[in-house]
């Protein structure tokens, strides 16, 4: 039975007991009621025996209280005994960090006794850097329960630092729930592992800084190598110690070092945190070393410059890969540049010298030739000096110079076998020292230039050093070769050409000379000399055969006219449309009977394009008149306006059925259509059998500016 029974039975005796009591009262004393004594003997006995079970309650009670009293104490002294020697230290704090309690290992980390730390700041005896994150993490405990674990360094009164694993968690014990509670830390002295930790994460970096396949430095404020390690001592070919004496810079290009100082100095003084940057160094043994330099910064805590990790990568290859890439697209556009120059020039001189400086930009060289044959000989059609900025002018002692083919070995092999040749040093060769400019060379490449399989000539590139050139480059000479074979052919077939349309030209000349100047000449020469005669016959018609004469010279000087501007077509853009009409009407008088009657208005300018495409439509229609349509009367009528221009060719000649352009075989119709068409105007051909031709050019200033 519980206490709180026994006391509330010995409450209900007692309000009993008052209750008898106050019966006795009421009762009359001298006549006792014996039932009510009876009951009241009744209830004393009830109550005294409550009262003894609750006294040997109680003596129970007080013995288990005794024992549990004396199990608490014991169990304090363990609580105490563990606190006070456990191997982890352990403080006690109140909510604002102040030391309450601390144990024998917390005294001995922090280097002081327990008494003394009592009442001290726990935060005295972190280390400065760690000392907001404490301050934060006991702000965390101060506004909620929680706990906190974290690593941080402590130092003891004698300043020896260790390293500590913590645990922190707040307690409202023994105040009880609404008090303001303690903190209780726990430090493990974690100092030997973080040890370990760091000699296996030293050993590692050690490992990956001696190990690494790219070359690693560190390298002071002043361009210093620290440390170095195996690979970037492989690739600058130098030993630690030899690294040690020198700097970066020393290694470094001259062209470069402005830019390596300058990157330099952004590191240190934090302007960036990381750069990257090609370079190129000097090896120990003369090489090139092309480089991907990663330079990072490191410094203290404080921010003040320590040194920089220098990261070095060889790019030799990929270097070498996009300058061969840079080669080949190099080779591609001169290729391109040359076909296309071949395709539009036709001056073979200028050609050539094209060639050549192409071949300037691909392949190296001090000095070219290029040799054309002329029988058994070869001679220097043009050089290539490349000493100066551009080619320079052949040497007067090269314009006359020539060689016998067979006097010169690698001449002659060219010229036999038909395939490229390259000499280390071609002086050893001979019987070619005699040409102008070439002493100071000895490296040769040399390609035969075909045309329809015969060695028309010879390409040939010196060098000053020997052994310079190689397979590759004899084989672009053969491109090149081919290419100045093509420009041969083109120049020769241009020749031709141009030699056959001279001709061509020289007998139409010849035959419109014959057929127009030539006759209306020989009928005004026959009309004058029948005039002594008429004179003396009949000379009241003497004035209609000077008429005649006139009309026979003037028609035979507007046929010259004409034929001249045929010679020299840009007469076209100096003489106005109306005056050239004109003279074509002019011609036609002298070569057809035929009533001309000309309409020119051309007070508004006309563009030079619609100016040559009108004249030629309107000596194309006259042609027509003068071949086929056996007219006798022409009107030509030319109206220029600020809006538009309009042409108008028509005759009573003898006229044609008109059919689609895409049948028409009259070659000339399909001419004037075309001329028409370049200037954007409207063209209209209208004939009929026995009806005449009308040819109408309608040409819309306003469309044509708009379009254009």
């Amino acid at each position: 039975m519980k206490l709180e029974e026994y006391a509330a039975r010995l409450r209900s005796a007692a309000e009993h007991a008052d209750d008898l009591q106050r019966r006795f009262k009421e009762a009359n004393a001298d006549r006792l009621d014996e039932q009510l004594f009876s009951e009241v003997l009744d209830n004393l006995l009830v109550t005294l025996d409550n009262l003894h079970a609750a006294e040997e309650q109680l003596q129970v009670q007080e013995h288990d209280l005794t024992l549990m009293r004396e199990k608490l104490y014991w169990e304090r002294e363990r609580y105490h005994e563990l606190f006070d020697f456990a191997p982890d230290a352990y403080l006690v704090t109140n909510i604002h960090g102040r030391i309450v309690d601390a144990n024998h290992a917390a005294a001995g980390l922090l280097g002081v006794q327990n008494r003394f730390l009592v009442g001290k700041p726990l935060l005295v005896y972190f280390t400065s850097e760690f000392r907001p994150g404490f301050l934060n993490r006991l702000h965390q405990l101060q506004t909620r329960s929680t706990t906190e674990q974290w690593d941080a360094t402590v130092q003891s009164r004698a300043g020896e630092r260790s390293d500590v694993m913590i645990r922190a968690l707040r307690s409202t014990f023994p105040e009880g729930e609404g008090s303001p509670g303690e903190i209780r830390w726990q430090f493990r002295d974690i100092t030997e592992r973080k040890h370990r930790e760091r000699e296996e994460r030293e050993e590692f970096f050690r490992a990956t800084f001696e190990d690494a396949a790219v070359g690693i430095a560190h390298v002071g404020a002043r361009g210093e190598w620290l440390r170095t390690n195996p690979h970037l001592r492989e690739l600058l070919g130098y030993s630690a110690e030899e690294l040690a004496q020198l700097t970066v810079h020393d290694l470094i290009f001259p062209e470069d070092q402005m830019l390596s100082r300058a990157h330099q100095m952004k590191l240190i003084s934090g302007e960036q945190q990381t750069l990257s940057y090609e370079m190129r160094f000097r090896c120990k043994d003369g090489r090139t070393l092309w480089a991907m330099v990663s330079g990072s910064a490191v410094r203290t805590s404080s921010d003040r410059f320590l040194y920089t990790i220098l990261v070095v990568s060889d790019i030799g290859a990929r270097m070498r890969i996009e300058r061969s890439e840079k080669e080949q697209r190099a080779i591609a556009e001169v290729l391109r540049d040359t076909a296309l120059l071949l395709t539009t020039a036709l001056d073979l001189p200028t050609i050539i010298r094209t060639i050549l400086g192409n071949i300037g930009r691909v392949v190296q060289h001090d000095l070219a030739f290029v040799l054309m044959i002329d029988e058994d000989r070869a001679y220097v059609a043009t050089a290539d000096d490349r000493q100066g900025d551009t080619p320079a002018e052949l040497d007067p002692d090269l314009r006359s110079f020539e060689i016998a083919i067979l006097e010169v070995e690698f001449l002659k092999t060219m010229n036999k076998t038909c395939l490229p040749i390259v000499i280390p040093d071609w002086q050893d060769h001979g019987a070619f020292d005699a040409v102008p400019q070439t002493e100071s060379m000895h490296a040769l490449v040399g390609a035969p230039i075909l045309s329809r399989g015969e060695v028309t000539g010879f390409l040939v590139l010196f060098a000053r050093q020997s052994g310079f050139f190689a397979d590759m480059h004899a084989q672009l000479l053969i491109v090149f070769a081919s290419q100045a074979a093509s420009a041969l052919q083109n120049a020769r077939a241009h020749e031709q050409a141009r030699t056959l349309a001279v001709m061509n030209e020289r007998h139409r000349l010849a035959r419109d000379l014959h057929d127009a100047v030539t006759q209306t000449l020989f009928s005004a020469s026959m009309v004058s000399e029948t005039l002594p005669r008429l004179w003396k016959e009949m000379p009241e018609k003497l004035l209609h055969h000077l008429d005649q004469i006139h009309l026979l010279t003037r028609g035979a000087l507007a046929e010259m006219r004409v034929l001249l501007l045929e010679l020299r077509p840009d007469q076209l853009t100096r003489i106005n449309l109306s005056t050239q009409i004109r003279q074509l009407a002019d011609a036609l008088r002298a070569r057809k009977h035929i009533d001309i009657t000309l309409k020119l208005d051309d007070e508004y300018a006309i563009p030079v394009p619609v100016t040559i495409a009108l004249y030629r439509i309107t000596q194309e229609g006259v042609n027509n008149v003068v071949k086929h349509s056996n007219a006798t009367e022409l009107d030509i009528d030319l109206v220029a306006t600020e809006s538009r221009i309009l042409l108008t060719i028509e005759d009573n000649g003898v006229g044609f059925i008109p059919v689609p352009v895409e049948q028409s075989t009259g070659f000339g119709l399909y001419t004037m259509r075309e001329r028409a068409q370049e200037i954007g105007a409207a063209i209209t051909i209208t004939s009929a059998p026995d009806q005449g031709t009308t040819i109408s050019v309608d040409w819309q200033r306003e469309a044509q500016e708009e379009s254009g």
